[in-house]
């Protein structure tokens, strides 16, 4: 894969740049990191999108209102693509309002192409398309700023591969 450009929105002007280039495309990955153990709700930390020219951490903490960046995930004339996205439809209708139409759960293609469901998303990159993640961060505290470049790491990665895992199955599928 060739090198893709990563972007950190932090503050409100970047999230309005950012918002108007994840516009223009029609298909998206779409991740977050919260935390949910002490709380009824879980507490947004970080936005993580794939575009097919860009890679972006939105900070919900410092980058202002994402009530733009909500309406491009509900649009239905955009396909976002997630893995295993229970959590994060949940965060979507309970920030934007709207339930999401047009999204495409990578876990369960996997499933339905005859895969092993549930497959984790390090496994189904590593079966698909040969690359090998680290999960070092998994349970890290998202909550605190700022975050480490081994955290940045691991959340681009998070999302760098659902779009190609998507071109992938959504062939297999179709």
């Amino acid at each position: 894969m060739k090198p893709i450009e990563e972007i950190v929105v932090a503050d409100p002007h970047s999230l309005v740049e950012c918002c108007a280039r994840l516009a223009t495309s029609s298909v998206l990955g779409f991740d977050t990191e919260f935390v949910g153990e002490d709380t009824y709700e879980p507490d947004l930390c970080l936005i993580q999108i794939a575009s097919p020219d860009a890679l972006y951490l939105i900070d919900p903490l410092s980058s202002g209102p994402l009530d733009a960046f909500w309406r491009i995930l509900v649009d239905p004339a955009r396909v976002v693509i997630v893995h295993a996205g229970r959590e994060e439809t949940r965060i979507c209708r309970r920030m934007s309002g709207e339930m999401p139409t047009n999204w495409f759960d990578l876990q369960v293609a996997a499933g339905l192409a005859g895969m092993s469901y549930p497959m984790g998303h390090s496994a189904l990159v590593s079966h698909l398309l040969g690359v090998q993640l680290s999960k070092g961060e998994t349970l890290t505290e998202w909550r605190h700023r700022p975050l480490s470049p081994s955290q940045m790491s691991y959340a681009f990665n998070d999302v760098r591969y659902l779009l190609p895992l998507w071109q992938r199955l959504n062939t297999w599928l179709t």
